[in-house]
């Protein structure tokens, strides 16, 4: 699908109907909150259906899943590629915020701002190279060149310690994220 040219989903098919969803980057993020917690993989996904569908979930929530994370995915393919972790959604949500502000004069914590979860993954996706967001993702997934001496070294060490992610206390994390998913 082209979403310049087609209508962007607010509805997935599931059992042979087409059933609205929350079509919001604020339900997207969240349901990338779930996916990434420490909850089991039952509870994630009666939070990501509940994100979704509200209090229409569809009978076969097997299929309404499926459907809900294609959707959530833009029709794209599973990945079968596990990476890393490069950003935490809460950890990074000022950085995101900024860019977002910066680059496209978007205010995304302005109630006001409506954005389909597809159009804000497309932003996302196509932020600069120098954005905080990039620069932060790229010090996070690249080891330190082996040519690098002296003060290029140790610049790119303290740039590396500068946008490392936080620990997960596996224990809090859990605990912090039955509290917030309501489990």
């Amino acid at each position: 699908m082209n979403i310049l040219v087609s209508p962007l989903p607010r509805a997935v098919p599931v059992g042979g109907s087409s059933v609205p969803l929350r079509s919001g980057y604020r339900t997207g993020i969240s349901v990338v909150r779930v996916a990434e917690s420490a909850l089991s993989e039952a509870l994630k996904a009666g939070a990501i259906l509940r994100l979704y569908f509200g209090d229409a979930v569809p009978p076969d929530t097997a299929s309404a899943l499926e459907a809900a994370m294609d959707f959530h995915r833009c029709g794209e393919a599973p990945s079968k590629r596990r990476s890393r972790r490069l950003l935490d959604w809460d950890h990074d949500a000022g950085m995101i915020l900024a860019d977002f502000r910066r680059e496209y004069g978007i205010d995304l914590a302005d109630p006001a701002t409506r954005m389909h979860w597809w159009v804000f993954m497309a932003y996302f996706a196509n932020l600069g190279n120098d954005s905080e967001t990039k620069t932060a993702m790229y010090y996070r997934n690249t080891p330190a060149p082996r040519d690098l001496n002296g003060e290029d070294a140790k610049r790119f060490k303290a740039m590396k310690k500068a946008y490392a992610l936080p620990p997960k206390d596996l224990a809090a994390t859990a605990a912090q994220d039955a509290e917030r998913w309501g489990e």
